[in-house]
C-alpha cells in the first residue's frame, strides 16, 4: 500500500489473471522489477510466486535511479546499490529456479532468465 494506489477495487485480482494469462501467450515475455531501497527489496518469495503464474522469458531486476520527477518523490537515499540488487536477484533466481544471465552495474541491472540461448531473437520470431 506504500508504493500502489489503484484507482481500481479488483485490481490485485486483474493483476493475478493476466499474469495467468501471460504464460499462454505464444511471444517473448518480459517482466520488470523496480527494486528502492526501504520499500520493496523484501520478500523474493512473494515476487517468484507471481512469476511462476506467468512463466516471463526474462526477469530484468532494476534499481530505482533518481532522475526527473522521482527525486521530489523519493530522493538519492531510495537508490539502491548494484550489490544490493544483485544479493535481491540472487535470491529471485533460487526461488523460481532461474539464474543470473547478465548484469550492467552501471545501469543498476540484472537480467534473469533459463538460459543464455534465449536472449538471441531468432528470424522465425520476426
Amino acid at each position: 500500500e506504500k508504493f500502489h494506489r489503484s484507482s481500481m477495487k479488483d485490481a490485485w485480482e486483474r493483476l493475478n489473471e493476466t499474469l495467468e494469462l501471460l504464460g499462454n501467450l505464444m511471444c517473448r515475455t518480459v517482466f520488470r522489477i523496480n527494486l528502492v531501497k526501504n520499500l520493496n527489496m523484501i520478500e523474493p518469495e512473494n515476487y517468484a510466486n507471481l512469476i511462476k503464474k506467468a512463466s516471463p522469458l526474462f526477469i530484468e531486476i532494476k534499481g530505482y535511479i533518481s532522475v526527473g520527477f522521482a527525486r521530489k518523490r523519493l530522493g538519492y537515499e531510495r537508490m539502491p546499490y548494484h550489490k544490493d540488487i544483485v544479493d535481491f536477484a540472487e535470491k529471485l533466481a533460487k526461488e523460481t529456479g532461474l539464474k543470473i544471465l547478465d548484469e550492467k552495474k552501471e545501469s543498476r541491472v540484472v537480467l534473469l532468465g533459463k538460459n543464455r540461448e534465449n536472449m538471441k531473437i531468432k528470424k522465425e520470431e520476426i
